[in-house]
C-alpha cells in the first residue's frame, strides 16, 4: 500500500509501531499497579491516578519549553534520540520488574514506575513537536497534510481498541516483565523506521548560542504568534471549547450509560469502540473531505456537526440509538482534529512549528482537566437531584451534555465566523526573534 511517499510512510509505520507499544505499556502500568502491586488495597485508584498526573505534570511544564529545543535541533536526529532514551528507559524498569517484589519494596517499585513515566513523558515532548515539523516537510500539500494527519490518527483510534485487550493477556500469561520489554522494544522499531526517513527539506545550521535568544524569549515569539495569528488563536479557541466539552462527557458517560440509557454498566465499553470506529472512518476520509471543502470549512462545518450530534445524545434513553450518535459525533471529531493538522502545519511558519504545537498541547491538557473537574462538580452537587419529565425527560447529566454540545456548537459558528474569509495558510512569513 503507498502512503502519500516513502518518507511518510517509513514515518506511519514507526508510529503504529510505537502506539501500540504505547498501549500496551499503559495498560500494564495500570494493571501492574492495580492488580499486583497493591491488590485489595483501598490506595489502589489513588495509585493507578498518579500514573495520568506524572504524564499531565510534563506535558504541562515540559512541553513548552521543549518546543523550543525542537525548532533549534535537527527534527529527525531529535526523534531518534528521544526513541533510544525512552527504549533504554523502559528497559530499566523492565530489568527492574524482574526483581523480586521484597527486593524493592511496594513503595520503591511506585517511585521506579512514576519516575520511568515522567521521564518518558518529558522525553516525548521533545518528540512530538519534532514529529509534527517532519511531518510538515514530508508532507508538501494541503490534501497530503490532510490525508497524512487522517492516517496517523485512524492508526492512533485503532491501536487504542487493539493495545488494551493485547496486554492483559501479555499480564497474566508471560507477565508484566515481557509487556515492558514489548514497548522498548516498539522504541527501537521506531528507530529503524525513522532512520530511512529522508527529509526533503535541509535542516538550516544551527545558531550560535551567542545568536540564539534565551529560551523564554523564544518561547514568548511562539506565543505571541499563536495569540496574534487570527487563524491560530480561533483553532485554540476551538480546541479548548471541544476538550471542554469531551472532558465533560467522558468524566460522567459511564454514569449516563447506567443513569439516562438504563444499561449495565458492562455495555460501557461497547461506547468506547462506537467512539473508535467513529474517529477511524472520520480521520479515514479526511483527506477526500479536506480537498472538497478545504481545511478551514472542515474545522468548523463539522465542529458544528459534532456540537448538534452531542446535543441529540444528551436526551437519548435507548442504548443503541445513543451508540450510533455518539458514533457519528466522533466521525465529525475525527475530521475535526485532522483537518486542524494541515491548517497549522500551513499558518506557522516552520521555525515556530515546535514551539507554537507545544503550547497549544498544554493548553488542551488543561482544558480536559478543567472540564472533568467541573462536570464532575456540577454532577454530584449543583445538578445531582435536578429531574425534569415534560416536555423531555432530563435530569442533571443530560443537562451537562447538552450545555457542553451547545457550546461546541457555538464554538464552531464563531469558528465560521471568523474565518470566512481566511487568510492565506500556506505563505505565512517567517518570524524571527532576536536577543
Amino acid at each position: 500500500m503507498r502512503l502519500i511517499n516513502p518518507n511518510f510512510r517509513r514515518m506511519w509505520a514507526g508510529s503504529a509501531v510505537s502506539i501500540l507499544g504505547d498501549q500496551i505499556f499503559d495498560t500494564t502500568i495500570l494493571l501492574w499497579v492495580g492488580t499486583v502491586l497493591l491488590k485489595d488495597s483501598d490506595l489502589a485508584p489513588l495509585a493507578v491516578g498518579g500514573v495520568a498526573v506524572a504524564v499531565s505534570v510534563a506535558t504541562i511544564l515540559i512541553g513548552p519549553f521543549a518546543g523550543v529545543y525542537a525548532d533549534r535541533w535537527d527534527k529527525r536526529r531529535t526523534m531518534l534520540v528521544a526513541d533510544v532514551i525512552r527504549a533504554g528507559l523502559v528497559g530499566v524498569l523492565a530489568l527492574f520488574a524482574f526483581l523480586p517484589e521484597h527486593a524493592l519494596g511496594t513503595t520503591g517499585h511506585l517511585v521506579m514506575i512514576y519516575g520511568i513515566i515522567l521521564l518518558c513523558a518529558a522525553v516525548a515532548q521533545f518528540f512530538r513537536p519534532a514529529s509534527f515539523t517532519l511531518a510538515r516537510d514530508v508532507l508538501t500539500t494541503e490534501a497530503e497534510r490532510a490525508k497524512g494527519m487522517g492516517l496517523m490518527q485512524a492508526t492512533a483510534a485503532t491501536m487504542s481498541i487493539v493495545g488494551p485487550p493485547l496486554a492483559a493477556p501479555l499480564l497474566f500469561t508471560v507477565g508484566y516483565q515481557w509487556a515492558l520489554v514489548a514497548n522498548a522494544a516498539s522504541f527501537l522499531a521506531s528507530y529503524l523506521f525513522l532512520r530511512g526517513v529522508k527529509p526533503p527539506v535541509a535542516e538550516p545550521a544551527p545558531a550560535r548560542a551567542d545568536e540564539r535568544a534565551s529560551v523564554w524569549r523564544e518561547l514568548l515569539a511562539g506565543v505571541r504568534f499563536l495569540f496574534t495569528s487570527r487563524i491560530l488563536s480561533t483553532v485554540m479557541i476551538a480546541i479548548v471549547i471541544v476538550t471542554l466539552g469531551t472532558g465533560a462527557i467522558n468524566t460522567l458517560m459511564v454514569f449516563f450509560v447506567t443513569d439516562n440509557l438504563s444499561t449495565d454498566s458492562t455495555f460501557y465499553g461497547f461506547l468506547g469502540t462506537a467512539e473508535g470506529v467513529g474517529i477511524i472512518i472520520g480521520s479515514l476520509l479526511t483527506g477526500v473531505i479536506v480537498g472538497k471543502l478545504g481545511a478551514v470549512r472542515t474545522m468548523w462545518v463539522f465542529l458544528i456537526v459534532t456540537g448538534v450530534l452531542e446535543t441529540t445524545f444528551a436526551f437519548q434513553h435507548s442504548f443503541i440509538p445513543a451508540l450510533v450518535l455518539l458514533a457519528l459525533a466522533c466521525f465529525a471529531v475525527g475530521l475535526v482534529n485532522a483537518a486542524l493538522g494541515p491548517i497549522a502545519m500551513g499558518a506557522i511558519p516552520r521555525e515556530l512549528l515546535g514551539r507554537v504545537s507545544s503550547v497549544i498541547n498544554p493548553v488542551q491538557q488543561v482544558a480536559a482537566i478543567v472540564g472533568a473537574l467541573v462536570a464532575g462538580w456540577l454532577a454530584s452537587s449543583t445538578l445531582s437531584r435536578v429531574r425534569i419529565l415534560d416536555p423531555v425527560r432530563m435530569n442533571g447529566l443530560s443537562i451537562i451534555f447538552a450545555l457542553a454540545g451547545i457550546t461546541i456548537v457555538l464554538g464552531g459558528i464563531y469558528a465560521g465566523i471568523v474565518l470566512r474569509k481566511p487568510a492565506p495558510v500556506t505563505s505565512a512569513e517567517p518570524v524571527t526573534d532576536t536577543a
